[in-house]
């Protein structure tokens, strides 16, 4: 008895409990982030950047939207079983003390994103691209120039080819016309 009341945290709950409640809450954010990033890409992403043909028949045109969609879906459906999984635990999910310091990272790529979709309209998808994965390879901790810029352009080119090439989707061209 007395190694129990050790080990529960001061609002009366267990250290299981503590992290059981950690992860609905990790879970929660990130279906909820999921979510919003479908409804950001059908709603502002895919409209600006990517050129679709209006009418245009199932298949590649439609893609970007699909992807979309399935962010938007799958986002929900993971809310919904993290709720029923916890209630089925008989778990309370209080909402979640942000600090919002440790989510800087976070936030710088959030901006990142955005600053992403300014460049490439300018410069285009490829060049974007190539800068963008460089950024996030510095941001994450990776120093190595060389290395970092190597991974940025295969980052780029393969999905630049991917997208324009296997999947039939035109991107803005910017400047260089690609």
């Amino acid at each position: 008895m007395e190694n129990e009341n050790k080990n529960a945290s001061p609002v009366g709950l267990t250290p299981e409990q503590e992290q059981s409640i950690k992860n609905h809450q990790t879970n929660l954010i990130a279906y909820s982030a999921t979510t919003l990033f479908g409804v950001l890409m059908a709603t502002v992403l895919i409209p600006n950047f990517v050129r679709l043909k209006k009418n245009a028949d199932f298949g590649p045109e439609k893609f970007p939207y699909i992807v979309a969609g399935l962010f938007i879906f799958l986002g929900i459906i993971g809310i919904v079983l993290e709720i029923v999984n916890a209630r089925k635990e008989g778990v309370n999910i209080p909402l979640p003390k942000l600090q919002l310091k440790q989510y800087i990272p976070q936030a710088i790529l959030i901006l990142s994103g955005f600053v992403f979709i300014g460049v490439a309209s300018v410069l285009g998808f490829l060049i974007a691209s190539v800068i963008f994965m460089a950024f996030w390879l510095f941001l994450y901790g990776s120093n190595r120039l060389k290395i970092n810029i190597i991974w940025a352009l295969v980052y780029g080119v393969l999905i630049y080819l991917l997208f324009s090439q296997v999947l039939g989707i035109r991107f803005t061209g910017g400047i260089l016309g690609f």
